[in-house]
């Protein structure tokens, strides 16, 4: 009982921020484009679609089957389904899948191999213990295996050179991959609701960063080596464990948001903010 009570609380707290994020996207992307910023949506990958007037999304595995040839998008929330239907490797122009909240245990190996234009697959709140290697390919822009019982991220996600989006909150997650190689396009990363101890290296290294939710975790400090992501728009630490900012936090300059509601940090200490980073909204 309690356990389902935090799976819907932290579902409903990302995916609330998630709109903060969006409605603060629309309000500045003329800013945006005028400074020549690349521009990117946050959410459910709706930003990568392809603009041919014949693919076709499908919310069904029945009606997808009778225009194989024409499925682009295939939507199977929420079909209580318990393995991942074989058929859908026949839909060779597939490139968004969503598969998410039902209670499919695995990801095929040869899942892009089969589907060779897919770039996005949404598969959260499955019963994913681990991630085959294969499903980390360099087509990949997002990826959201939230809600899950993953422990570790493998360090095979360095070969998804155009990953753009991942999300991996309330997952089981203790630590990173254990190499410091960069996703040069990655650009949100969302690890809320993991017993994660530490901001590790891993995720310092990337350069295009602009969203982080750490929020609900083990982290108790903020490393400065986070002052060097000067690329950081979003940054959520939304629970009580964080007490202090690092001295060098002001030379994050594109910071727009920081949400800190619930945290012990300090009135003093973030209203200091209001005169370095004068742009800061505090949350």
């Amino acid at each position: 009982m309690y356990f389902s009570s935090f799976v819907f609380t932290m579902r409903f707290r990302v995916r609330f921020l998630f709109v903060l994020v969006w409605h603060f996207l629309l309000v500045s992307i003329s800013h945006a484009q005028s400074s020549g910023e690349v521009n990117f949506q946050v959410g459910n990958g709706t930003h990568l679609k392809d603009q041919n007037p014949y693919d076709s999304i499908f919310f069904s595995l029945e009606d997808a089957l009778r225009s194989p040839l024409r499925v682009s998008e295939l939507s199977l929330e929420s079909k209580k389904l318990k393995i991942f239907p074989v058929e859908i490797l026949t839909f060779k122009n597939l490139h968004t899948l969503n598969i998410s909240y039902n209670h499919i245990e695995t990801i095929p190996m040869n899942l892009f191999d089969k589907c060779r234009k897919l770039h996005t697959l949404q598969y959260a709140g499955n019963n994913l213990t681990e991630l085959p290697t294969t499903i980390f390919h360099p087509a990949l822009k997002v990826l959201d295996v939230s809600e899950n019982n993953l422990t570790v991220i493998p360090d095979a996600v360095s070969k998804c050179s155009q990953l753009e989006e991942l999300d991996l909150h309330s997952n089981q997650l203790t630590g990173y991959p254990s190499s410091s190689f960069v996703l040069k396009t990655l650009k949100s990363l969302i690890l809320s609701g993991n017993p994660m101890s530490t901001i590790g290296t891993w995720v310092l290294s990337q350069p295009a960063l602009k969203i982080l939710f750490i929020d609900n975790t083990n982290i108790e400090s903020l490393p400065e080596g986070i002052c060097k992501m000067i690329t950081l728009r979003f940054l959520t630490i939304e629970e009580d464990a964080i007490k202090e900012l690092p001295d060098c936090f002001c030379e994050l300059k594109k910071l727009k948001v920081l949400m800190v509601s619930g945290s012990a940090l300090s009135d003093v200490k973030l209203k200091g903010l209001n005169g370095c980073l004068p742009e800061l909204q505090i949350r």
